[in-house]
């Protein structure tokens, strides 16, 4: 092989292995509603490494803005603006907002970690670049039995949150 075919062979693969080990940034709010609490519940941060997990597996490169607790409409808008001009600013291609609305206020233990809390979880999917919405959704907790009513309910219940996300951005 001449050395110009050499180099030319040389450069072909490099850049075909930069391309394959191209991985999309994603990176993640996550808001919470909580009628009982205003500082960030330990659920909220299970909520974050769930996303963080499941993506990282997935081959993404994962951030996150710091979850936040939020008591209005305002104050969302706020967090969204923030953590969406920080996903801009890093380069990310998606921008995901979780909106987690928790409900302890009748139980035993309002401040625990438990699935049943959650109320609800809303998400949107931003092209981070241009700020345009490509996907969301909702997703309500099934009704579980008490072994799962945890932190690794709390898990699981998210990792099927984080396959609703994956669709919208593979």
């Amino acid at each position: 092989m001449t050395g110009r075919k050499y180099t030319l062979s040389l450069i072909i693969l490099m850049a075909l292995a930069v391309a394959s080990s191209y991985s999309a940034v994603i990176s993640f709010q996550v808001i919470q509603h909580d009628d009982t609490q205003t500082e960030v519940r330990a659920s909220s941060h299970i909520i974050e490494n769930a996303l963080f997990d499941y993506f990282f597996d997935k081959g993404f490169i994962v951030t996150n803005s710091p979850a936040a607790a939020s008591e209005d409409e305002y104050e969302d808008k706020s967090i969204y603006y923030r953590s969406m001009a920080e996903a801009k600013l890093g380069k990310c291609e998606y921008f995901v907002v979780i909106l987690a609305d928790f409900q302890a206020g009748i139980s035993s233990n309002p401040g625990g970690i438990f699935l049943s809390h959650i109320k609800q979880v809303e998400w949107t999917v931003y092209e981070a670049s241009s700020g345009k919405k490509i996907g969301g959704g909702s997703k309500i907790p099934k009704v579980i039995s008490n072994r799962l009513d945890n932190e690794q309910g709390i898990s699981s219940f998210m990792a099927e949150v984080a396959q609703d996300i994956y669709k919208v951005v593979k």
